[in-house]
């Protein structure tokens, strides 16, 4: 059995108690977290996906034309037009050296 001094049974004491603040003062860190900036962070993600469903919902709206919503339209062709001109090359012209 080994005896301890008033210091050392003191100094122990004092460890446990600045252990078991350490942790109160963890735990009441994790509840604020929980209970203040975990639901503003949701609530403002949320407003953010609202916003973009929105914005989705308007665009498919916006395209619908007269045949149905903008994604069961099929593309229509365009007829491609070859004309037989040749294309018109431009000459320079040289410059006067009084203007530069």
């Amino acid at each position: 059995m080994k005896f301890r001094s008033y210091t050392e049974r003191l100094c122990r004491r004092l460890a446990k108690k600045k252990k078991l603040l350490k942790r109160k003062a963890l735990l009441f860190k994790v509840k604020i977290f929980f209970t203040c900036v975990l639901p503003v962070v949701v609530v403002l993600l949320a407003v953010k996906v609202m916003k973009t469903l929105v914005r989705i919902e308007i665009r498919k709206a916006a395209g619908a034309g007269k045949h149905g919503p903008a994604g069961t339209r099929k593309p229509v062709r365009q007829p491609i037009e070859q004309t037989s001109e040749k294309p018109a090359f431009i000459t320079p012209e040289p410059v006067d050296s009084s203007c530069i």
